[in-house]
């Protein structure tokens, strides 16, 4: 058996430095941080850094991913045994192990030499790649075959941005040039068509930097001068979210761990200093818990959220920090099961026990 979903506490309240992620990147920049199943997590950045951890990003290894020293800066999974990379000059890498080891997909004719910002898949094998001159590549083989490309985008704006609920809906944003840019598109058809969204606070030539879906319809994204907005309906409309950041912040990062809990990260704009937002279950409203501390508490631009409260974030200078809710338990309310995303097939099933 075993013990799911445990809450109890707050989550982001302590945090410790993970010295392994650091050292695996060498003084580069950890780009994206993303968690699996069964403890592993992924990490990315600048230099071809990759980093893995098989125990819930207490410990890392750095690999190697095939694609040499280009800046990696997008991370996808697909809820099994398949991640997928990328990064400058249209660079792809897989692993069909879950994460273990690496191929480069080689010369994408599709992409060429694009720079991809992120990277995203379904749990059927759809890929979607976004890159910064504002295409987006699909694939629907894992990466296998040939790669359409959307260009609707292009001209207007380039992705920053890019994630999926891992079944049928794809979400982005986007890198703010003028005032009349898309803040974002969607696809609710595995990346076949996409549409602008209309509804989004921010449309003033700023940037929205990072999304995060809680897997149940829910989405938050994040950008420059401290916005947030938030949708309920699968990013068919979006609403702007009060909270402690202010126009003189930048939001770098966004998650949730799926139970109703979404977090904040980003820094002071003029001069780095780490800011953390929580919003608990319930309405949505964030409010100031904790600041990454220590060798984080500058320009953290990365951060991973897993279902079970754990948090690892990273900075441009190559540090790292992990933290952990505390568990006051009471078995009468905070027991919660965590959302398992269950593909075309399958069927999903938990063992529990009651907490000794």
């Amino acid at each position: 058996f075993s013990l799911v979903g445990l809450i109890g506490g707050n989550l982001g309240t302590l945090y410790a430095a993970v010295s392994t992620l650091t050292s695996s990147f060498a003084g580069n920049a950890i780009r994206k941080i993303l968690p699996g199943a069964n403890g592993v997590w992924i990490a990315v950045g600048d230099g071809g850094k990759l980093s893995r951890s098989v125990d819930d990003g207490v410990t890392w290894t750095a690999l190697t991913s095939g694609l040499g020293a280009i800046a990696l800066s997008g991370i996808g999974w697909d809820g099994n045994q398949t991640w997928m990379i990328c990064g400058a000059s249209g660079a792809i890498a897989k692993s069909t192990d879950n994460g273990a080891t690496w191929t480069s997909l080689g010369a994408v004719t599709a992409i060429t030499t694009d720079p991809l910002k992120g990277i995203a898949l379904t749990g059927d094998g759809v890929v979607c790649a976004a890159s910064t001159t504002g295409r987006i590549y699909r694939n629907t083989a894992y990466g296998v075959g040939a790669w359409t490309t959307n260009t609707a985008n292009v001209g207007l704006t380039g992705y920053l941005d890019i994630v999926s609920d891992m079944k049928n809906v794809f979400v982005t944003v986007t890198l703010g040039v003028s005032s009349s840019y898309v803040s974002s598109r969607t696809s609710k058809d595995k990346g076949v068509t996409w549409v602008g969204s209309a509804t989004l606070p921010l449309n003033d030539g700023t940037s929205y930097r990072s999304v995060a879906t809680d897997f149940q319809g829910g989405w938050v994204i994040g950008g420059d001068k401290g916005y947030l907005a938030y949708s309920s309906d699968n990013a068919s409309t979006w609403a702007q979210i009060t909270s402690n950041f202010t126009a003189s912040d930048t939001i770098s990062a966004v998650g949730s761990d799926g139970l109703g809990n979404w977090i904040a990260l980003g820094y002071v704009t003029s001069g780095g200093a780490a800011i953390q937002t929580i919003s608990p279950p319930g309405p949505i409203a964030f409010s100031v818990r904790a600041t990454p501390t220590g060798t984080v508490s500058a320009n953290p631009v990365a951060m991973g959220v897993r279902s079970n409260g754990t948090i690892v974030v990273g900075n441009t200078g190559a540090n790292a920090a992990r933290s952990l809710p505390f568990y006051t338990f009471d078995k009468n309310t905070q027991f919660k099961v965590p959302l398992l995303p269950i593909y075309q097939g399958l069927k999903s099933y938990i063992k529990a026990k009651e907490a000794a």
